[in-house]
């Protein structure tokens, strides 16, 4: 039961700050307080994210707030998949833990 509420928690964590979603559960559910525990461990590890300031043109960012919304995204959202999906195609993002790198 626990790994599938897991998953259902972590999907929905993609929409919802940790701290909404707990206390939506929390609310709707009776949870024991090993499980609630437990789920509170799962929603705050996600992972940490650092704040910048980014200055767009305005046709720019009509054109990602109509991507996003064509693909059911928050437009920070996209940017950051925008941002993601370039680094991955430049074979810049760092290496995920226990990932052995490729050989030539």
């Amino acid at each position: 039961m626990y790994s599938c509420l897991k998953t259902v928690l972590l999907y929905s964590c993609q929409k919802n700050s940790s701290h909404v979603l707990l206390s939506k559960i929390s609310s709707h559910v009776l949870l024991s307080k090993k499980l609630y525990s437990r789920l509170k461990k799962v929603l705050m590890a996600k992972k940490e994210t650092k704040n910048f300031i980014l200055r767009v043109d305005a046709d720019t960012m009509d054109a990602i707030e109509a991507w996003a919304a064509d693909e059911f995204r928050s437009t920070n959202g996209q940017l950051q998949w925008i941002i993601t999906e370039a680094l991955r195609k430049a074979k810049r993002l760092p290496k995920k833990k226990g990932e052995k790198k490729e050989q030539l």
